[in-house]
């Protein structure tokens, strides 16, 4: 592999991507979609789980510079059923791939479908960082895309993607990103998929 430079910063600051030509998948490069080994993680989904009230159970919603801050326009995007619904007792694998650049939407949910992950939306999301305890990447914001029909649209008719920063320093922050606005190396997709 390149000798990292300032624009590869990430992978320093993470630890080496894992090699996804290595699986013979030549869709997407290595340097688009970089996984951040060391932070992937098996969760339980506890048994009495429930997807209309994770918001408020995991992530409890609170002002601004506490625990943890929901934007009120996430509230409303927890109404929206994401493509796969998380299932109470269910084990999950969750990891987290950095983007190495500028990268649209749809190149995103390509990949994850390339991976075979399920797309979880914020309540999925919500539920992961609850469940790993701080285990998200740490200063980045980490985004649940998923397919504009599984997206809520917000007044002006944007469709609005969940995405939650754990801080070096300070509260987590749940918001929305926009689907047509592209990502960056600031962002990381979560990926997951169910074990058992």
């Amino acid at each position: 592999m390149a000798k990292p430079t300032k624009k590869d910063g990430i992978i320093a600051h993470f630890g080496a991507p894992r090699r996804l030509e290595d699986r013979g998948d030549s869709q997407f490069s290595e340097k688009r979609f970089m996984e951040i080994r060391h932070l992937r993680k098996t969760v339980q989904v506890p048994l009495d789980y429930d997807q209309e009230a994770q918001l408020g159970r995991h992530m409890p919603t609170t002002r601004l510079g506490s625990k943890n801050y929901i934007d009120p326009l996430a509230v409303r995007a927890a109404q929206t059923c994401p493509t796969d619904v998380i299932i109470p007792g269910a084990r999950y694998d969750v990891r987290f791939f950095a983007l190495g650049g500028k990268t649209t939407s749809i190149e995103c949910v390509k990949f994850l479908r390339s991976e075979g992950s399920l797309q979880v939306g914020i309540q999925g999301l919500s539920l992961f960082y609850g469940l790993m305890q701080g285990g998200f990447p740490p200063d980045r914001w980490v985004v649940a895309i998923d397919d504009r029909g599984h997206l809520f649209a917000d007044d002006e008719g944007s469709f609005r993607v969940p995405m939650l920063l754990q801080p070096l320093v300070g509260s987590s922050s749940l918001s929305l990103g926009h689907f047509n606005c592209p990502w960056h190396n600031k962002h990381v997709l979560l990926l997951s998929k169910r074990i058992g």
